[in-house]
């Protein structure tokens, strides 16, 4: 084992490949810390892998449309050497003679003593292939990362160690870019129209980890059995929604997000009763552990890479919701979008709501509440949209619900109506301005002030004003004893309970002044309410 995320995703995917393979041919053996082959004829498995490595590599392409029509084979962009001519890629996907070779040096022919280094992944002797970025995309081509560091005259300085590495390895590194195991997004960022304003787009490849091979094989198969689609250009987790094609998640957050559900969603429908899924049961199949890798598109590859450990308290939250028939972004976030009044038109409108979602997505899985009420805030220009459908409310409400659970049924709901009260006051008086208000306090005594300033301003209101611009149903929705029961809360609360509380606050408030902003577009077109 290397414990290396991604040679050791690599000996689970040779793993997976060969272990069907008959005794008379090959016996694989996989343990916590090694995988053994034990050949028994080498000729046929040297057909038996180069066969494999032939169908896997399927794997690296997508069906790509033609300008004229038709489509054509090509290499997903989330893959290091999708740019590079085929005489470039690394050595198992050129075929023939050189494919052949490199197994006989990988695994037939013995390992000799080291001479001068040792293969820089592995530690074995006598690197000889030339390490590349298609190899093992964790390497640079930048001297000072290189390898080892070492200091000459008080600078330091890279030794170039991972120039070169063994068959075995290089084997390996490029063979991982055909698992089917691995979470990937392609062409994330904002196109231009003109080159001087083009975003450099990038992929994400997300790798699911554990520093054992026996559970890192149990996560990745559970993985495979969900049939992710390998034959998608832009992400093989799909986002399904009420329209006639699934959608692309937009980024990194928001595809681990998609894929958690699927896999939760999939254990929930294989049980009588969803109740009856136990916790310890879903950490057992659900990788908290994620090497995320960030690569440029182009033909430059800067690859950045960082860890991602899921906390336990998220996937009770994530099987929580599932449970109750809530997948927090099929249901919640992707229903979320931006329209603007009277139908104008706003740059990058489109790549401003994919944002908004793929943010989230990041706010839920890194528990950050703050940051998803964020976008519940009135923006310039445009206006938080959403379904009109009774349900979506709902669903709404028991998600924050579950998210907050700790907050109390009765304080829960006096919030709702406090936010409703903000939403109304702030629409008749077309002044967002309260919504920046709440957002900038910072502590109890803040919030305390601001609130005693809304109850002044809807106690000094009286019907003929409320009535002059609205119907006399939005009275019953305000509610002043709301905003005093707020108040009293706030004063026996820790800093903890009092972010929850305002974060609460704004969903619920920004939630319902879209929806009164949504009524009014809806009433000059002449819609219904």
């Amino acid at each position: 084992m290397f414990l290396d995320p991604w040679m050791d995703n690599a000996l689970e995917s040779l793993y997976s490949t060969l272990r069907h393979q008959s005794p008379d041919i090959l016996e694989v053996e996989l343990q916590g810390h090694s995988l053994t082959l034990r050949i028994k004829d080498e000729r046929r498995f040297l057909k038996t892998l180069q066969d494999m490595v032939g169908q896997r590599s399927g794997n690296l392409n997508y069906e790509a449309p033609r300008k004229a029509g038709g489509t054509f084979e090509r290499i997903k962009d989330c893959i290091i050497f999708a740019t590079q001519p085929p005489q470039y890629r690394p050595r198992i996907y050129r075929g023939g003679d050189k494919l052949s070779s490199l197994l006989k040096d990988a695994f037939l022919k013995e390992r000799e003593k080291p001479k001068e280094s040792t293969c820089p992944l592995c530690g074995e002797p006598f690197p000889k292939e030339k390490l590349l970025q298609g190899v093992y995309p964790l390497s640079t081509k930048t001297l000072a990362l290189s390898g080892r560091i070492r200091f000459e005259d008080g600078k330091c300085k890279g030794t170039g160690d991972y120039n070169k590495c063994c068959s075995r390895c290089y084997f390996l590194g490029a063979f991982e870019w055909t698992d089917e195991a691995y979470l990937y997004r392609t062409s994330i960022g904002r196109r231009r129209k003109r080159p001087q304003e083009q975003q450099k787009l990038f992929s994400v490849v997300c790798l699911p980890y554990v520093p054992d091979l026996r559970q890192l094989h149990e996560l990745k198969e559970g993985i495979r059995r969900i049939g992710l689609d390998t034959k998608a250009g832009f992400s093989n987790v799909k986002v399904q929604t009420a329209r006639p094609a699934d959608e692309n998640p937009p980024a990194l957050y928001s595809l681990l997000l998609s894929f958690l559900e699927k896999v939760l969603w999939g254990f929930v429908s294989e049980k009588e009763e969803a109740s009856s899924l136990s916790f310890e049961e879903v950490k057992r199949h659900i990788p908290r552990g994620w090497t995320i890798l960030r690569v440029p598109q182009g033909k430059m590859k800067d690859i950045d890479f960082h860890g991602l450990s899921l906390e336990d308290e998220l996937i009770l939250r994530l099987k929580t919701w599932v449970e109750r028939g809530i997948c927090a972004y099929r249901d919640i976030i992707n229903h979320f979008g931006l329209h603007t009044p009277e139908g104008k038109q706003v740059k990058d409108i489109y790549e401003m709501i994919r944002e908004m979602k793929e943010e989230m997505a990041e706010a839920l899985l890194l528990n950050r509440m703050e940051l998803f009420a964020r976008h519940f805030t009135p923006r310039p220009r445009v206006f938080l949209d959403f379904p009109w459908q009774k349900g979506f409310e709902e669903k709404l409400i028991e998600f924050i619900k579950i998210w907050r659970w700790d907050m109390k049924e009765e304080l829960f709901e006096t919030v709702r109506k406090g936010g409703r009260t903000l939403a109304i006051l702030a629409a008749q008086k077309k002044q967002p301005v309260i919504f920046y208000a709440l957002e900038r306090t910072r502590t109890p005594s803040d919030m305390l002030d601001f609130l005693t300033g809304i109850s002044h301003r809807v106690a000094s209101l009286g019907e003929e004003e409320w009535q002059e611009n609205w119907e006399k149903e939005n009275l019953k929705y305000i509610s002043i004893d709301s905003l005093e029961k707020i108040t009293e809360a706030l004063q026996a609360m820790d800093e903890a309970e009092f972010r929850d509380l305002k974060n609460t606050l704004v969903i619920f408030s920004g939630f319902d002044y879209a929806r009164k902003k949504m009524e009014e577009v809806r009433k000059r077109k002449g819609g219904k309410k």
